[in-house]
């Protein structure tokens, strides 16, 4: 019974689920002409990279179709940039080459960086604010 309402801000819930209150949220959606969506991001990880907003979660997406990724973590990211404001760049678990040839140019990571430590939830869902302050304090670090 839950109701999904498109708003200029965001995304709108209602149902038993928000005690039949509105309640907007921070996910990105594609609606199908069926009714359906697809999930296209979080709006709070959008990165601008030279005037450019691209969804860390749909690039991530391209990356697995174009690789072998089942036995790797890894994230797309930014890092402040002189030029660009951020650059996307991609923090990997362990060493693995990637073919970024599925990607627009102004998708493709600018770096990667290894071996990353990834925080997580107890459910196992990467933290991507926490792991990028965590790689950038180790970085700072060495």
């Amino acid at each position: 019974d839950i109701k999904v309402k498109i708003s200029k801000n965001g995304t709108i819930l209602e149902g038993t689920i928000t005690a039949n209150q509105p309640l907007e949220i921070n996910d990105i959606l594609e609606w199908n002409g069926d009714g359906t969506f697809n999930f296209l991001g979080r709006r709070d990880n959008i990165i601008n990279t030279g005037g450019i907003k691209v969804s860390p979660e749909l690039i991530e997406k391209k990356i697995g179709l174009n690789n072998e990724v089942s036995n790797v973590d890894f994230m797309i990211s930014s890092i402040p940039d002189i030029e660009l404001g951020n650059k996307i760049v991609l923090l990997v678990s362990e060493k693995k080459d990637f073919s970024f040839s599925n990607l627009e140019k102004f998708e493709k990571p600018k770096e990667i960086f290894y071996p990353c430590t990834f925080v997580r939830m107890t459910n196992g869902k990467i933290l991507r604010k926490e792991s990028l302050q965590a790689f950038l304090e180790e970085k700072n670090g060495e």
